[in-house]
């Protein structure tokens, strides 16, 4: 189990979540991220910073998630980021080192998601280009996806390694 101090709380209530809320943690599925911003917005304050963490293409219209932002959320994209990287929750939750980045067009944006987010044991790297990040996630999935049939076909270290490395270098 997982056990939250005390200044954190759950909820299933969207409305309690997103009231005067500074952030927004957005871990959704990339296919239900558009539905997700249709039914909200009106929850969603223009001072509030979205935090995608989703990966991936909304198949239905070929767009990156930012562009979903865009469309529901004009003129605010500088209050949107993308965090990208290898990052699994359990490892997090148990302290293991991670290095993650987290892109937007607004760097007193990305100023406050590294406050609020990266820790000793979660290092945010930054960066502007939050197309290329998010386009990298994307990608990022097919090399994982080789290494998996990789490993399912019996091979060792040395086939996934070469796999990544292609994969990247492609």
């Amino acid at each position: 189990g997982v056990t939250f101090t005390a200044n954190v709380s759950a909820t299933t209530e969207a409305a309690v979540a997103l009231n005067n809320a500074d952030a927004v943690l957005l871990c959704t599925p990339t296919q239900a991220v558009p539905d997700f911003f249709e039914t909200h917005k009106a929850l969603i304050e223009p001072k509030t910073v979205i935090l995608n963490t989703t990966k991936g293409m909304i198949v239905k219209t070929g767009k990156l998630v930012h562009e979903a932002h865009e469309e529901n959320f004009p003129g605010r994209l500088d209050r949107y980021a993308a965090l990208s990287g290898p990052s699994f929750a359990d490892e997090t939750y148990k302290r293991m080192p991670t290095l993650v980045t987290i892109a937007s067009t607004s760097n007193s944006t990305l100023d406050f998601l590294q406050e609020l987010v990266c820790c000793s044991h979660f290092k945010c790297y930054t960066s502007n280009d939050l197309k290329g990040v998010e386009l990298s996630g994307c990608l990022s999935r097919v090399i994982t996806m080789g290494a998996g049939f990789v490993v399912g076909l019996g091979y060792g270290p040395n086939s996934i390694a070469g796999v990544i490395t292609r994969g990247i270098h492609e």
